[in-house]
């Protein structure tokens, strides 16, 4: 616990404030909406560059996935339960991805 003769405390800093450790609504806007734009953008690319690997789209579809859920969560107020849902499903998209054994070619 923070003494309370520490400058710190006593300015009031607000890196030391609880309330700067909540994630803010306009970045987990941001990031859905990015990730969103990124799924969609890669679906395209791939169906432009390469329609016949349909397989392909896995990955983007798993994130569009996500970024739905993240939203859906946000519209409820539900910031630190999407912050994690966007973190932890990007990183088992991403590993999903890149460790399954689908040809590559």
């Amino acid at each position: 616990m923070k003494n309370q003769c520490d400058p710190l405390v006593r300015r009031g800093n607000p890196i030391h404030s609880p309330f700067s450790w909540e994630p803010s609504s306009a970045i987990l806007k941001i990031g859905i909406t990015a990730m969103l734009v990124g799924a969609i953008a890669a679906l395209i690319a791939l169906r432009v560059v390469a329609p016949e690997q349909g397989m392909r789209a896995f990955g983007p579809v798993m994130v569009a996935l996500v970024a739905a859920s993240g939203w859906w969560l946000h519209l409820r107020g539900r910031f630190m339960a999407a912050r994690n849902l966007l973190s932890y499903g990007i990183s088992r998209c991403s590993t999903t991805r890149c460790s399954s054994r689908w040809p590559s070619a």
